[in-house]
C-alpha cells in the first residue's frame, strides 16, 4: 500500500467532495486559497482505485496552566490575585478542522479524527493541588470558568471522550 502524509487540505478540495454527494453542497467559498492545517496532519491511503483515501487526522492541544500555575504558587488573572485564569477559547480552531474533516469524509462511513487534549482546561474528574503555601486548591472539573470540553463535544454528536468509537 501507499501511503501519504499532508499538511492540510485546501477548503476548495472540501468543497469538491461535498459536491460529489449533493451538487448543491460546497459552493460558497470565499477565499480561494483557504485551508485547514490539523496539528499532526493528514495521513492517507492510495486505495485499489488509485484514489486517496484519508485514514488519520491528528492533533494535539494543551490549553490551560492551572495546575503548573498554582504549584509554582503564581497567582493570575487581571490583577494577579486569582488561584484560577478564565478558560480560553484557541480550542475552538480543533472544533473548526473536525466539521471541515467531517465535511470532506460525508460520503466514507468513518471520521478519523484523534485528538489529544492537555491542560487544566481539560479536567474530567475534579483534582486538588497543593500551592507553596500550603493551600489546597480545587480544580472543579464541570466548572464553566474552567472546563471546556463541552466545546469539543458539540463536535462529535456528545459521544462519549477518552473512547474508541470505531466498530
Amino acid at each position: 500500500m501507499t501511503f501519504r502524509h499532508r499538511k492540510g487540505i485546501k477548503k476548495e478540495e472540501i468543497n469538491e467532495a461535498l459536491k460529489k454527494v449533493d451538487p448543491e453542497l460546497g459552493q460558497t467559498l470565499f477565499v480561494p486559497n483557504s485551508s485547514i492545517i490539523p496539528d499532526g496532519g493528514i495521513i492517507e491511503v492510495k486505495d485499489d482505485n488509485d484514489n486517496w483515501r484519508v485514514i488519520l487526522v491528528s492533533e494535539a492541544k494543551h490549553q490551560g496552566k492551572d495546575i503548573e500555575n498554582i504549584k509554582q504558587g503564581k497567582l493570575v488573572g487581571k490583577n494577579n490575585n486569582q488561584d484560577l485564569m478564565a478558560a480560553g477559547n484557541a480550542i475552538e480552531r480543533s472544533h473548526k478542522n473536525i466539521s471541515e474533516i467531517a465535511n470532506f469524509m460525508l460520503s466514507e462511513s468513518h471520521c478519523p479524527y484523534v485528538l489529544f487534549l492537555e491542560g487544566s482546561n481539560f479536567l474530567t474528574e475534579t483534582i486538588s493541588i497543593k500551592r507553596p503555601d500550603g493551600r489546597i486548591v480545587k480544580l472543579e472539573y464541570n466548572s464553566g470558568m474552567l472546563n471546556r470540553l463541552d466545546r469539543l463535544t458539540s463536535a462529535n454528536y456528545g459521544m462519549p471522550i477518552n473512547t474508541n468509537l470505531c466498530k
